[in-house]
């Protein structure tokens, strides 16, 4: 993202938080017993912001339980159908809500080795709910996914963000206005996603790990959906994201199994083909012809 934009964003949060204070101001009427951390607490659009935590929390629901996937979290009405959670909020917003409270985005990139992904600010993610017997359950999001390479849970890892991008006019460089609405257009908010599995450029979050290229994704579905740990489709969740240290992001702490499922040199991976049906009267031609048994002698 750059400055012009990193500007707006931070000009925006600041009348969002002033707004949210002011709001908060006891009145004529109002009780003197307001809790002393009110003030630390606030939205941008359905995006709660907790300032000194540098926390930020979504309201969703799980729409996916099982299954290979290529994002954790979508918006509602995006690619639901590859995606865990879904959240019906503006991309643009988490995003604002992310660089108001310090954070600091990868920029564009576009592939998933770029070393750059690895200057944006990295997040621990956590998902909360309140199970049928109506406890509440946290659990790391990463324990959502299961590896089939490692066969056991995706490794817990910080995530990137990477901050996604605004549409720009592809002669001039220039930010895109969108002619109905007079507004920019953030990228993330017309692709509908959130947090990237597989490098997303346009995804606001992104895994780091060593299973996040691409050239791999396409050849293997590392990650399924861990059935055993997701909440039933439907289900309300919180999604929580929570400042992680910059150390996180070590190369030593990236690796997830990327190596374990690489596709053999000369090894047809492709689907089996179904045999032909055999016409009217014709035997299969996977069936060989009954040999005669040799004569006695």
């Amino acid at each position: 993202m750059n400055e012009r934009s990193f500007l707006t964003f931070a000009g925006c949060l600041l009348l969002a938080a002033a707004l949210s204070a002011r709001a908060e101001e006891p009145g004529p009427g109002d009780k003197p017993d307001q809790k002393p951390d009110a003030k630390n607490v606030f939205s941008i659009g359905k995006v709660t912001c907790h300032k000194k935590e540098r926390r930020v929390e979504l309201d969703g629901k799980v729409c996916l339980q099982e299954g290979p996937i290529e994002y954790l979290a979508v918006l509602s009405g995006g690619k639901e159908h590859e995606s865990i959670l879904s959240f019906d909020c503006r991309a643009v917003d988490l995003n604002l809500a992310m660089i108001g409270l310090g954070y600091k985005a990868a920029g564009p990139t576009r592939k998933a080795d770029d070393p750059n992904i690895l200057r944006g600010d990295p997040v621990y993610l956590s998902v909360e709910w309140t199970d049928a017997e109506g406890k509440a359950r946290r659990i790391r999001a990463e324990e959502l996914l299961h590896n089939q390479g490692t066969k056991k849970p995706m490794r817990q890892t910080a995530w990137v963000f990477t901050g996604s991008d605004f549409a720009r006019d592809p002669e001039t460089g220039k930010l895109f206005i969108d002619p109905e609405t007079k507004r920019t257009v953030f990228l993330a908010d017309v692709a509908r996603n959130l947090i990237a599995i597989y490098y997303d450029p346009v995804a606001i979050f992104n895994s780091p790990l060593d299973t996040a290229n691409n050239d791999l994704q396409e050849t293997v579905p590392y990650y399924v959906i861990n059935k055993e740990a997701c909440p039933k489709v439907g289900t309300a969740v919180k999604l929580v994201l929570e400042p992680a240290p910059k150390d996180a992001l070590k190369p030593e702490n990236l690796k997830d199994g990327a190596d374990l499922m690489k596709r053999e040199e000369g090894k047809d991976y492709s689907p089996p083909r179904p045999a032909p049906k055999p016409e009217a009267g014709e035997a299969p031609k996977s069936e060989k012809a009954a040999e005669p048994e040799p004569a006695k002698p």
